[in-house]
């Protein structure tokens, strides 16, 4: 059996081998695809079940070798995959009038699996959810936002989770809502 990687990046793969049959006293190694050893092994916590692994969006081959007795080989090909990265790309809406909490950030979100979860500081242990934008369903809208400094974290069904980040701007990671002065 195995275990994709849920978060890209994170080698979170498992592979539990179960052999049956012949003489016993099996000897569980892992290989990569052309048979070369994987160096450093993956860890073993017990025989056939070799955890940490990375993997792919597309998929990276592995081979179990059995060997039983040590003189009977079985091997099979194992794939371990892994979701498509979480890229989270923020942008803000000022506010319409001087202190009127009328600011939004706008996320086009991509990769990542399942439905999303959003915090924004300075509560980022608090997650909410927002629909969809109806004619983009990679478009979010946070509403009603007063002018200042935000982080927005947007967590995916698997838990992995990204920082918005605006491009145009210089903040890492935080995105800024500004507001017009006031009238005079």
């Amino acid at each position: 059996t195995t275990q994709n990687v849920f978060c890209c990046g994170v080698c979170s793969g498992t592979i539990r081998a179960i052999a049956t049959g012949s003489l016993s006293n099996y000897v569980y190694y892992f290989l990569v695809a052309g048979g070369s050893p994987i160096v450093p092994a993956p860890a073993q916590p017990s025989p056939g079940y070799f955890t940490g692994l990375p993997g792919s969006v597309a998929g990276i081959t592995y081979i179990v070798r059995v060997i039983s007795n040590g003189i009977c080989i079985a091997t099979a090909p194992v794939v371990i995959r892994e979701n498509p990265p979480l890229i989270v790309r923020g942008e803000s809406r000022p506010l319409l009038c001087n202190n009127d909490r009328s600011g939004k950030i706008i996320l086009t979100i991509s990769g990542g699996t399942g439905d999303y979860q959003f915090a924004i500081s300075p509560n980022l242990s608090q997650f909410f959810t927002i629909p969809r934008n109806a004619t983009d369903p990679t478009i979010y809208t946070i509403s009603n936002l007063d002018a200042g400094i935000y982080k927005v974290l947007v967590q995916d069904a698997a838990g992995c989770y990204q920082y918005a980040d605006d491009p145009t701007d210089t903040l890492i990671n935080e995105i800024e809502v500004k507001e017009p002065r006031p009238i005079t």
